[in-house]
């Protein structure tokens, strides 16, 4: 397993944890210091992981952050940094790791072959359920404040609606994965 931030510290407690949880990973667990947002550091770590383990079996892409404040006190920098990290950084690194790796190896599949279409769509159903049931329960928790608009759980709530029909609706979602399995 490699784990790759800008931040080693960081990166040593989560493999102390890791080793903590199994105790088999010791000396299988490497660490790699990587701003994602920097195009040189990216392919580097990338072409350093496969070196370390010999390909790459999956690719979380966990990088992420924001400003939590109103739209008008973000400054263009501030905009601009959060693009970098949270699409550029996450775009390079799984840029990388298709051309140095998955383009010729290949990337996730089921044993027989095929793409796991109904496993996406059923997983993308129940994460959209999840976080749409957390966000409610989130505004029940704050009762009016969770309902102001510029709180982060009225975001939140207002954004779960968005997910839920993006890449497809949860009606598609059913259908596609019952005609995937045959049902």
């Amino acid at each position: 397993m490699a784990l790759a931030g800008r931040k080693l510290e960081k990166l040593e407690q989560v493999r102390a944890e890791i080793i903590a949880a199994e105790p088999d990973a010791v000396g299988r667990v490497t660490l790699y210091s990587c701003d994602i947002r920097d195009e040189a550091q990216v392919r580097d770590t990338v072409a350093a992981v496969l070196a370390a383990h010999g390909g790459i079996d999956g690719l979380f892409n966990n990088a992420g952050g924001q400003f939590p404040s109103p739209l008008c006190d973000i400054s263009l920098k501030g905009w601009e940094a959060v693009v970098r990290n949270n699409l550029t950084g996450g775009f390079l690194v799984a840029r990388e790791c298709f051309t140095q790796w998955m383009e010729a190896n290949g990337g996730a599949r089921l044993d027989d072959g095929a793409a796991p279409v109904a496993q996406i769509a059923m997983a993308k159903n129940i994460a959209t359920r999840t976080f749409q049931f957390c966000a409610d329960r989130a505004v029940q928790l704050l009762g009016g404040m969770g309902y102001m608009r510029g709180s982060r759980v009225e975001r939140l709530y207002r954004e779960v609606k968005v997910m839920m029909i993006g890449g497809g609706a949860e009606e598609i979602m059913k259908d596609l994965a019952a005609k995937q399995l045959g049902i």
